[in-house]
């Protein structure tokens, strides 16, 4: 029946529409943010922590993304601009969390 529909539309000169059904989107429970100087990297996680979601933003763009989540987990490397940029996030509703970078030692204080 559809490939009838196809043919007429061809021979009509039009162009034929093919239309593939999307995928819904997993639900992000855990969003990873790796702060750069001028561009944040996102990753979202679903709960088998399998990737998800993975792009670059500026500082802007990153607040409105994340205003637009579903509550999640954010975790970030905890540095100077963490703590500011956690505090915005927490206005938006979602848990943040610091987590020491790579070569620091020791443990790290909670984004207040």
């Amino acid at each position: 029946m559809a490939e009838r529909a196809l043919r007429r539309k061809q021979e009509q000169g039009g162009k034929p529409v093919i239309r593939i059904p999307k995928a819904k989107p997993a639900a992000i429970a855990t969003f990873g943010v790796d702060i750069g100087k001028n561009t944040f990297h996102l990753v979202g996680l679903d709960d088998g922590a399998s990737v998800v979601l993975s792009q670059g933003r500026s500082r802007a763009q990153v607040e409105v993304r994340l205003a637009n989540m579903t509550p999640c987990l954010v975790v970030m490397e905890a540095c100077v601009g963490a703590y500011h940029f956690g505090r915005r996030i927490e206005a938006l509703g979602l848990q943040v969390q610091g987590r020491p970078g790579h070569r620091s030692v020791g443990g790290c204080r909670p984004i207040e």
